[in-house]
């Protein structure tokens, strides 16, 4: 699969993304902010994102750990078993953080990105 994004700044189709894959393009309207205030909205809706990722990441692994410790409660577990799950709890709380990390980086640098620019004045 051949893929080449291409942004076009030209008249109306400012801000315009193209993705061509295998000879096609699709396009998409980049949200590009007029003001400080507009680009600071976009960081704190990362932020929100990026809270959001981390709470159903979050509550996965507590509904997970809390459904193994109702069953280990009725039915004891091996300790092997345990130690697997334990870890499967363990990798999903490090895939939030990762997660949750690139999100909140994305969201900065693309704020501080914005600044840099000086798209405002």
């Amino acid at each position: 699969m051949c893929a080449n994004t291409v942004t076009v700044n030209q008249g109306e189709t400012q801000g315009v993304i193209v993705l061509f894959v295998r000879g096609r393009s699709i396009r998409f309207r980049g949200r590009v902010p007029s003001s400080f205030w507009g680009s600071l909205l976009m960081l704190v809706g990362h932020l929100v994102g990026t809270f959001f990722i981390f709470l159903v990441f979050l509550v996965l692994t507590w509904g997970i750990s809390y459904s193994v410790s109702v069953l280990d409660g009725r039915h004891k577990f091996p300790q092997n078993v345990m130690d697997i799950i334990t870890q499967v709890e363990l990798y999903l709380l490090y895939i939030d953080i990762a997660l949750c990390t690139i999100v909140l980086l994305l969201g900065t640098a693309r704020f501080c990105m914005d600044l840099l620019e000086n798209r405002y004045e």
